[in-house]
Formats: structure tokens, C-alpha cells, sequence
């Protein structure tokens, strides 16, 4: 049976140290277990979290969704909204399951960037690719746009950013227009296959993929009223030929 284990957060300390652990799994190409282990609860590097919710240390997660699946229950709206700039909380979570975001090639760890790991809610760009924090707000964030496909962009594994995901929150003015979203989804969402995306929608520089569509939504939100999920029907009908591959025979 899983032990459950209080939330906690990191201090200015505790971070610093997660960055050097981060610097000797580079340099060693060992996981230091133990040495990460003993981080989570250090007294002098790691403070309690009123009312913390528990965590199963031992869960595993087989795709973004699996992990969005177990952590929606556990936190809530509220512990969400209240914790939205808590970088300690965060990197403590990245650091508590910190071996399902390491990827292995050739029996060597592929480590990913500092970001990913220590939360920066101050830029935006580098908070979106936090293994836990990005993968969370951005699920809250596109549920409030689009039910159905919302796999499309969790599809991956734990610690995965996939081109698709990159290009649709490269620019925060798309995320937060929600018929954008909808639109997204009705273009490249393939729910039959195992990436859930369409083949080729994520390329660079070929017509009507994810990229170009990010790319015109400035140029439609200054030149049409276009912004709620309902608006989505509009958009459609204004994308130009070069969508029409993806678009296929749908009607919306």
C-alpha cells in the first residue's frame, strides 16, 4: 500500500539545492535517489503548506492526462487559484515524481532545462513548460474553452512538450481566445489515433498547420469579433484555403 505524503514547498534554499541536484544528474548521469528523497521533507529547505493536500509519491503517470486526471481531484480551484505563483510548491511536486520527467537515450538521462523543473511564475514562457504547474493551468485553462479534445494537447507523455503544445501556447493571446482553442481542436484533433493530433499538423512552415493558425490570431482578433468558444463556427468559415486539408469534409 502507497504511503500518502503531505505537500510541501521549497524555500529559496530548497530551490537553489534542487538546481545543484539538477546540475549533478548532468554531470553524473545518476538519478541520486536518495539525495532527492531526503530534499522533499529537509526542515531547512522545505516549509509546510496550510491545509496541503496528500500525494501518492509512488503514482505513476502514463500520459500528461493520467497525471491531470490524479492531481484535478486532489487540487482543487481553490488550492489552484491560491497557489498560481507559489514557485516552491511546484518545484517540490516536479522534484516529488522528478523520474517520469527524465528521458533516457542510450542508457544516458536527458535532463530537461531548468524551467521545466523550478517553476517561474513571473514568464510565461517558461512556466508553460513546468512538468506539473504549465501541464495543470494549462488543462484548467483550455477546459474553460473546449470539452471535448481537450486530450488532443495531453496526449503525451509526462514529460513531453510536444510541437503541437509549443505552438499553441507560444503566444498567450491564443490561449486565452477560446474559440481559437475550439478551432484547434476541430482542425487537428484525431481522437482514434495514439498522439490524438493529426499527422503533420504541428510542421513548421507547411500550410494550414497549428503554427500558421497561431500566427493569424492576432490578425483576426484586431479585424473580427471573435473571442468566445460560440464564435468558433465564424472563424471556421473565415480560415482560408490552405486549412481545408485539415478541415476536411466537417462543417461547424
Amino acid at each position: 500500500m502507497s504511503e500518502m505524503t503531505k505537500v510541501r514547498r521549497f524555500n529559496k534554499a530548497g530551490i537553489e539545492a534542487v538546481r545543484q541536484l539538477l546540475v549533478k544528474i548532468r554531470a553524473d548521469n545518476d538519478l541520486h535517489t536518495e539525495e532527492a528523497k531526503a530534499l522533499l521533507t529537509d526542515k531547512l529547505l522545505t516549509d509546510e503548506v496550510k491545509n496541503a493536500p496528500e500525494v501518492d509519491l509512488e503514482r505513476t503517470f502514463t500520459s500528461k492526462m493520467d497525471m491531470i486526471g490524479y492531481f484535478t481531484p486532489i487540487f482543487d480551484d481553490g488550492f489552484m487559484d491560491r497557489h498560481q505563483k507559489d514557485a516552491g510548491l511546484w518545484t517540490w511536486l516536479a522534484v516529488a515524481y522528478y523520474k517520469q520527467f527524465l528521458k533516457s537515450k542510450n542508457s544516458i538521462y536527458q535532463v530537461a532545462t531548468d524551467c521545466c523543473w523550478i517553476f517561474d511564475p513571473e514568464e510565461y514562457r517558461f512556466s508553460r513548460r513546468h512538468f506539473v504547474a504549465g501541464t495543470m493551468y494549462l488543462h484548467r485553462d483550455f477546459g474553460h474553452a473546449v470539452s471535448d479534445g481537450l486530450e488532443m494537447f495531453f496526449a503525451g507523455e509526462p514529460y513531453l512538450f510536444g510541437g503541437l503544445l509549443d505552438a499553441i501556447t507560444y503566444k498567450e493571446e491564443f490561449t486565452r481566445i477560446p474559440a481559437m482553442l475550439q478551432t484547434a481542436v476541430w482542425l487537428y484533433y484525431k481522437p482514434d489515433s495514439a498522439k490524438k493530433v493529426k499527422p503533420g499538423a504541428a510542421t513548421q512552415d507547411k500550410p494550414g498547420t497549428v503554427r500558421e493558425l497561431a500566427r493569424m490570431a492576432d490578425q483576426f482578433a484586431m479585424t473580427y469579433d471573435i473571442f468566445e468558444t460560440e464564435d468558433a463556427g465564424k472563424l471556421w468559415n473565415l480560415l482560408p484555403a490552405q486549412f481545408d486539408k485539415f478541415k476536411g469534409d466537417a462543417k461547424h
